[in-house]
């Protein structure tokens, strides 16, 4: 199946997806992670450290969870044919990491990113996730997203 969009609506369909996607990492739903995000998917954080879809993975079947939220501030997109970019905000609340002092039930912090897609067997699936700046940096919190 062929996916025909106006720039418009495709544009539109990205963020949707965009968001879908993060909060399928917040609710462990791995069937929607496993059809969005390509096989050779790669999530380059800040640091420069990089994460595959399978890290993705195993880190939404954490448990005790480790994405605690995920919310899309801001997000806008552009479409070049079948390759789309989703440029956008994100408040992040993750997890206790082990090395984490007594108390810190989450860590929060912001960032900016860009997600390239490409569409691959009839349908938009996530390429890679870079940070781009964080905006606000971790910091022990309480509330979730």
């Amino acid at each position: 199946m062929l996916l025909l969009y106006t720039s418009t609506l495709a544009a539109q369909h990205l963020v949707d997806l965009d968001r879908h996607i993060q909060r399928a990492m917040v609710a462990d739903e791995r069937p929607i992670l496993r059809r969005y995000i390509a096989k050779d998917f790669r999530f380059t954080h800040s640091d420069g450290s990089i994460e595959t879809k399978a890290d993705v993975l195993r880190t939404a079947a954490m448990r005790p969870r480790y994405y605690l939220g995920r919310r899309v501030v801001h997000a806008s997109a552009e479409v070049h044919g079948q390759i789309g970019f989703v440029y956008g905000s994100l408040e992040v609340a993750s997890g206790r990491t082990p090395g984490d002092p007594p108390g810190i039930r989450a860590v929060c912090y912001s960032l900016h990113y860009v997600h390239s897609y490409e569409i691959r067997n009839g349908r938009w699936q996530l390429m890679s996730h870079r940070t781009t700046k964080i905006t606000k940096p971790e910091r022990p919190c309480k509330a979730i997203g």
